[in-house]
């Protein structure tokens, strides 16, 4: 927890809040003198003016210091380092407001009378919650889902009762908060009478507008929602509600949860006959829609989509009769597709006969390998922008020494022919936010002259990279060794040096997937170098990648905050003269010549360093450092304290390694720790957070900020539990 408030120092006034405090006019002092002295001091040489300056200047510092003395009287307008006074004056519990990512300290202490109005309740719980850790969050208490006896007289009252095996909404969730059935007493364990529970989801929805569905092969009218076309659970996306977390759970519809298809259909059918019947349906798929289809950019109506089991791609019936109460013909309703929301596929009852494209959501942990997430994109006022749409991509002309952008405004496939970047050019590929376009290539060979510069932002890459050298011109000598570099090439034609930077991309790990979403090519690179190039820098961050192999010279390779899977912890990962690993987690062999530093990272497989003595490993998972100089390792710490624990020595290795939710791109979960991970590593972080590429969500700081706080608005004489449902 942090040290007290009173240990900050008051910060400087601002320029802005003294500008503020200044509605006056410059030289206001000298003005006020009479006309006569100011008209004597200009014969002098105004040495009265310029003494009247210096002391309007610390007039303007003390009138300035009082308006913000008077403005750090509120929470809402205080400089930063006056919210922990006023958090200590209503005693609020000093938390780790160094998360990134959560509300913050100013606005918890500007809530927390609100909260302590409403303490002992569940809505405060759940906001709460949803404020120090900004997960979304259920609240339950177990004493109103305990089975018990029911007395006559209360026979009709809202008591859970045991579930029924035939109805599957009944089970939904079983030992979750979505469970509405009774739980049996059990003192010591989870159904305690005084017991509340917040169950947290780590996992969020990720939604993309407008994707293009991908057609099943040798089946007719076939989709699957997924660009890549394997099979993928579809999720709810995040509603656009007016009420806040704090309002009661309706089937969870604010929580990021897989599409209940019994729940969905249900209020399709119920949209269907209220239609038929000429009645005002729900309005709950047309006003929060968890999935659209189009084709040629028309939606087709909810009323003319049904859910069912497409385990066999089974086309819908054309038309469903209704019955309508008081007339005696039914009702014939069009349909159009059936959708699977658990596979993630979709069947037309008739050939569409035009473009298909969703929307739709898709877990995801964190902001990483692209998506509909918003991200920071560099100013374009000095370069040219050129925009890519509707899967037509032509590469501009590029000029030498030149910026430019090639910016892609949808979602759609890509088929990219090479590209060659000339000497000096920066050239940036880049996706706008919610956007993430599919660039489908077999290998991309991508020619960079000298000093140029690419970089990928928010793309998905469903091939391989490959840098290519230039060729040398024809006719060119190699002259004599004294005039030579140590590439045996003259100084005026030197090999080129270039720089790539990948941000919040997705190269798929095994360049491809087939249906069932195995990679077709599990031992091949995601990028790799051709021809000989002077210097190669290659910055990665926010990705997920497959291996990257760089020449054993002159390369330097930087990965921070992304995934690098070789699928497998004997395969090649990653290969580069001089590297850095800061919070990322690598599975495969590394090879490199020097490790200049690696941080909280997690690296599952082989690590050789050919110069041992140089760089550092600390706070990282690492199955052998061997003479590499590391702090805080594992799992050799743990090892080294298993002698005073009286730990057994295979016990312990086999706890203390990193488990993960998935392994597998495309599943939820993928590379997230699980909730049974070794505490050496899920809070082995250099600030006791996890380790590996989430480090950054900061999930064990959350974790004990969330467990403070509600310790203290908890009902009285009541336990609370944190439990995690993703």
């Amino acid at each position: 927890m942090p040290g007290s408030p009173l240990s900050r120092a008051p910060a400087q006034p601002s320029a802005a809040l003294m500008n503020r405090a200044l509605p006056f006019q410059k030289e206001r002092i000298y003005r006020l003198l009479p006309a006569l002295y100011r008209a004597r001091d200009q014969q002098q040489g105004e040495v009265l003016r310029a003494l009247l300056l210096l002391l309007e200047e610390q007039l303007n510092v003390v009138e300035a210091d009082i308006a913000r003395l008077y403005e750090n009287w509120f929470i809402e307008t205080c400089d930063e380092w006056v919210i922990p006074y006023l958090g200590d004056l209503l005693g609020t519990v000093p938390l780790n407001w160094s998360v990134s990512g959560t509300a913050g300290e100013r606005a918890y202490t500007a809530h927390t009378l609100s909260y302590r109005r409403q303490k002992g309740t569940l809505p405060v719980l759940r906001s709460l919650s949803r404020h120090v850790t900004q997960w979304p969050t259920a609240a339950v208490e177990s004493s109103r889902h305990l089975a018990r006896t029911v007395h006559l007289a209360a026979a009709n009252s809202k008591i859970p009762k045991r579930p029924h095996l035939r109805r599957s909404h009944s089970l939904m969730d079983l030992g979750g908060a979505l469970l509405r059935a009774a739980h049996s007493l059990d003192l010591s364990g989870r159904h305690s009478p005084k017991d509340v529970t917040l169950f947290m989801w780590r996992l969020r929805a990720d939604r993309l507008d407008k994707l293009p569905a991908t057609p099943v092969a040798n089946q007719p009218s076939a989709f699957r929602f997924h660009p890549l076309g394997i099979d993928q659970v579809l999720w709810r996306p995040p509603l656009q509600t007016t009420w806040g977390a704090e309002q009661s759970l309706d089937a969870a519809a604010n929580l990021p949860w897989p599409i209940d298809s019994a729940r969905l259909a249900a209020e399709l059918e119920a949209l269907r006959r209220a239609i038929a019947a000429k009645q005002a349906g729900p309005s709950g798929p047309r006003d929060a829609p968890q999935l659209r289809i189009y084709v040629d950019g028309t939606e087709v109506p909810p009323e003319q989509i049904v859910i069912s089991d497409l385990s066999t791609f089974t086309a819908p019936t054309s038309q469903r009769s209704y019955s309508v109460p008081g007339s005696a013909n039914a009702v014939m309703l069009p349909i159009r597709a059936a959708v699977d929301p658990q596979r993630g596929r979709m069947v037309f009852a008739a050939d569409p006969r035009g473009v298909v494209t969703v929307t739709c959501a898709h877990a995801m942990v964190a902001d990483m390998g692209g998506g509909g997430y918003s991200r920071s994109l560099r100013p374009a006022d000095d370069a040219s922008v050129h925009q890519a749409q509707g899967g037509q991509l032509i590469w501009p002309t590029l000029s030498e020494s030149k910026r430019s952008i090639v910016e892609f405004s949808d979602s759609q496939v890509y088929q990219p022919a090479d590209l060659v970047v000339p000497a000096g050019t920066d050239l940036e590929l880049r996706a706008e936010s919610g956007c993430r376009p599919l660039l489908r290539c077999s290998r991309l060979r991508i020619t960079m002259g000298e000093g140029a510069t690419l970089r990928l932002n928010g793309l998905l890459i469903e091939g391989a990279l490959q840098l290519v050298a230039p060729q040398q011109p024809p006719g060119t000598q190699r002259g004599a060794m004294l005039n030579v570099d140590r590439f045996n090439q003259p100084w005026g034609q030197r090999a080129p040096a270039v720089q790539l930077h990948i941000e919040h991309c997705t190269l798929v790990p095994g360049l491809q997937l087939d249906e069932q979403g195995t990679p077709r090519s599990p031992q091949s690179e995601s990028l790799s170098v051709d021809g000989l190039f002077r210097q190669i820098q290659v910055h990665v961050s926010h990705c997920i990648s497959g291996p990257i192999v760089l020449p054993a010279e002159d390369t330097l390779l930087s990965v921070q905050d992304s995934v690098i899977d070789a699928l497998s912890a004997t395969q090649k990962a990653l290969q580069a003269n001089q590297a850095t690993l800061l919070r990322s987690t690598v599975r495969g062999a590394i090879s490199l010549q020097i490790l200049q530093q690696a941080r909280d990272a997690i690296l599952c497989g082989t690590l050789q360093v050919a110069l041992q003595h140089q760089g550092m490993v600390s706070h990282c998972y690492i199955e052998d450092s061997g003479a590499l100089l590391s702090e805080n390792c594992q799992p050799q710490q743990a090892l080294a304290a298993a002698s005073e624990e009286g730990e057994p020595l295979a016990i312990l290795r086999a706890r203390v390694q990193p488990t993960f939710t998935s392994t597998r791109y495309g599943q939820p979960g993928y590379f997230q720790l699980a909730r049974c991970c070794a505490p050496e590593i899920a809070r082995g972080g250099s600030d006791e957070s996890e380790m590996g590429a989430f480090h950054h969500l900061y999930q064990p700081q959350r974790h004990t900020n969330l467990l403070y706080a509600a310790m203290e608005h908890a009902p009285l004489s009541s336990r609370v539990l944190l439990r995690y449902r993703t």
